[in-house]
Formats: structure tokens, sequence, C-alpha cells
């Protein structure tokens, strides 16, 4: 083989192993977007980063349309759930005193 063929192998292994990696690391960047926009929303990181590692790009823009998290309300006065303890209020407004006031 010429060298001028030797050389164009090798630049196009080179390429192809830039191509790679460039591809990999992309998808791992779509991984982790995915677990940052999902938290960000209230659901689990760790879910969604595995997500977006399977579906890449598919599961950056999942996360992205995924709407708020539902809160589980706590029912007080079900069964086996005690009431939440509360502070009392103070319905008297106190006055602070005015520095160099009249």
């Amino acid at each position: 083989m010429s060298d001028e063929v030797m050389y164009s192998l090798l630049a196009l292994g080179a390429a192809s192993v830039f191509a790679v990696i460039w591809a990999l690391l992309s998808w791992l960047a779509c991984a982790c977007l995915s677990a940052y926009v999902a938290s960000t929303k209230g659901h689990s990181a760790f879910w969604w980063f595995l997500w977006g590692l399977v579906f890449g790009p598919l599961g950056l823009i999942a996360s992205a349309g995924l709407g708020p998290a539902v809160q589980r309300v706590r029912v007080v006065g079900a069964l086996g759930v005690e009431p939440i303890p509360t502070l009392p209020v103070s319905t008297q407004r106190r006055q602070e005193p005015v520095l160099g006031g009249d």
C-alpha cells in the first residue's frame, strides 16, 4: 500500500474515533441535563438520568415536557396520622421603637 492510502486510512480512523467519543459525550450530557431538568420540576433525578442515558435526546425532550410533580397531602384525622403540631400565632402586632423620631 502506498503512503497516501495509509495516511487516508489513518485520518479516517482518527475521525471515526473522534465521532464516537463526541457521540458518547453528547449522550452523557443529555442524561445529565435530563436529570437536572426533572429534578427542578420535583421528579426523581436518578430515574430521569437513566431515561436520558437510555434514550439520549428523546429523554431530554421528555424531561423538558414534564409537569411539576404532584405533592402528596397528609390528611389530618386519617387513620394512623397524627395532626401536624402548629405554633401559636400572636394576634397582637408588636411595635418597634423609632430611632431619632419625634
